[in-house]
């Protein structure tokens, strides 16, 4: 026993034995304080935990986090769908030459700025003319183009233009 634990003890003993006094009951050596074990300060186990029912089913949580896994899906898409740009009339024989035509300085960065290009609608109508859709890999790169294809004369010879994508929601 350390000094110190000794030391409370002393101190409870003779509260213990004043507070009898003043009682009028005299102290024996079966409530003395000093025939116990002293309880650790703190305890040695944390209290357990109690496993009573919890708030919400297992199909709330399920329903809880597929709407904020869809929330942000439907961010993601939002964000996406700011990057990309629509082409009017090109045609399929025409090569996507018409890219380096408009920013011939960036010619060399191209492959890297453009992330995904496809065609809109189906191939069953042949004779109309299918846009295209140009996702690019940031918002900057595509102001860049945006703001140049405005009066770019290799589009307007060639009778082409970009156009902001707004496609439909979901």
């Amino acid at each position: 026993m350390s000094k110190s634990q000794r030391k409370r003890k002393n101190l409870l003993d003779q509260a213990v034995r004043s507070l009898a006094a003043s009682d009028g009951v005299t102290p024996n050596s079966e409530l003395m304080i000093s025939d116990y074990s002293s309880s650790p300060v703190t305890p040695s186990k944390p209290p357990s935990n109690k496993r009573g029912k919890t708030d919400k089913s297992s199909d709330d949580i399920i329903s809880t986090l597929s709407d904020l896994i869809n929330n942000r899906a439907d961010g993601m898409e939002k964000l996406i769908n700011n990057n990309a740009m629509r082409i009017e009339g090109l045609k399929k024989t025409v090569d996507f030459i018409c890219a380096e035509e408009v920013l011939p300085e960036e010619k060399i960065k191209l492959p890297d700025v453009i992330d995904t290009v496809h065609r809109l609608g189906s191939r069953m109508h042949t004779d109309k003319l299918r846009h295209v859709i140009l996702q690019f890999t940031s918002r900057v790169h595509r102001g860049a183009v945006w703001t140049t294809a405005r009066n770019n004369s290799f589009l307007r010879d060639n009778k082409q233009r970009f156009a902001e994508d707004f496609c439909e929601e979901d």
